[in-house]
């Protein structure tokens, strides 16, 4: 893996799996907050994607919202 620090921002060159998986490294997991189902929105465009962190409700959480 290729790392290197800009400003403030890290960057990281990984590879895609047979299954079309991709790993957010460790230490970007840990610094961003990611954890285990970390629900995220995914954008593409040209060559680009961006991944932005969402906030799923659980149905529970949605039941109470709209009973109240």
């Amino acid at each position: 893996m290729l790392t290197s620090l800009i400003g403030d921002k890290m960057t990281e060159t990984i590879t895609m799996s047979s299954k079309g998986q991709i790993v957010v490294p460790k230490e970007l997991r840990k610094k961003l907050g990611f954890g285990i189902g970390t629900s995220f929105a995914i954008f593409g465009r040209d060559d680009m994607l961006i991944l932005k962190k969402v906030n799923v409700p659980t149905a529970k959480e949605a039941f109470e919202k709209v009973h109240k």
